[in-house]
Order: C-alpha cells, then structure tokens, then sequence
C-alpha cells in the first residue's frame, strides 16, 4: 500500500500547513477525522451551512441580478425603439 501511504503523508503534510495559515479568507482546520476511509478534514462551522448551500444561495442573487439588469436593458431598448 505505498500509494496509500503516500497520500496519508501529502494529507498530513497539507493540514500542517494549513493549521499555519491566518487570514479572514481561510477557515482555519481543526483537524481530521479519525477514520481511515473517507477522511474528513474538519474546520469551524459555517453559518450559511456546506460550500454546496452558500454557492447556491450566492448563484441565485447572482443570477436574479442579472435578469434584472437585462430586462431592464430590454426595456430601455424597446423604449428607445418607440420614439
């Protein structure tokens, strides 16, 4: 299983560094799960829950922002048309 020693060791060496790291930006990493397979890197708590919700929830006023921005524009041409 040299492969699979090889991936614990870049695993642990990534934690290591990341326990290092301090910016606003970066979620700091608590630890990792005790279990062999999967492993789980752990870190704090989000409040708008797993990266999955908070990018949905960012594409989504992305996206209606957006709409407004060409249906607006739509009816700014239309208007313009008019005249």
């Amino acid at each position: 299983m040299p492969a699979f020693d090889k991936t614990w060791q870049r695993l642990f060496k990534e934690i290591v560094i990341w326990r290092r790291l301090s910016h606003p930006g970066i979620l700091p990493a608590l630890g990792v799960s005790p279990r062999l397979f999967p492993t789980y890197v752990i870190i704090e708590w989000m409040i708008n829950g797993n990266i999955m919700e908070f990018t949905l929830v960012l594409l989504s006023k992305y996206i209606f922002y957006i709409y407004i921005v060409l249906y607006l524009t739509l009816v700014g041409a239309n208007k313009l048309e008019e005249r």
